[in-house]
């Protein structure tokens, strides 16, 4: 995720050396690092998507932890939209289909660590049975 800083900021970091960053400095957000970072994530590794359900949303929102539809005031304009949407959609899916894994999926959580943005080795494949 890139960031343009809108005014000159100086940050520290845990040596206490500081970092100066002029105003139009294109800053590259290491996604991957912040999501598998053992100090603002308990198990990292692990699929728990419970952390961001109902106080821990807010909290990770306000450390800048959850990055899903970016962060600050140019977030994503649709990101409710599109949580209503993804909402609907599922309910749509569970109520007409049953959902089975199939064999192909992949069996782990291994990150491909050649992108840039967070990608998981692999692909997830579903079967949709229909429900009569």
């Amino acid at each position: 995720m890139v960031k343009v800083c809108t005014k000159p900021a100086e940050l520290k970091n845990k040596k206490d050396e500081v970092l100066k960053i002029a105003q139009g400095t294109a800053i590259l957000l290491p996604i991957h690092a912040i999501l598998n970072d053992s100090a603002l994530y308990t198990q990292p590794g692990n699929f728990i998507p419970e952390r961001f359900l109902h106080g821990n949303l807010k909290r990770c929102k306000d450390k800048g932890l959850y990055l899903a539809f970016s962060n600050g005031p140019r977030s994503c304009l649709g990101m409710n939209f599109s949580l209503i949407q993804i909402k609907a959609a599922l309910v749509e899916i569970i109520r007409n289909f049953e959902v089975i894994i199939n064999p192909k999926t992949r069996s782990n959580n291994e990150y491909n660590p050649i992108h840039l943005q967070s990608q998981l080795e692999g692909d997830i494949w579903l079967e949709f049975k229909t429900i009569k």
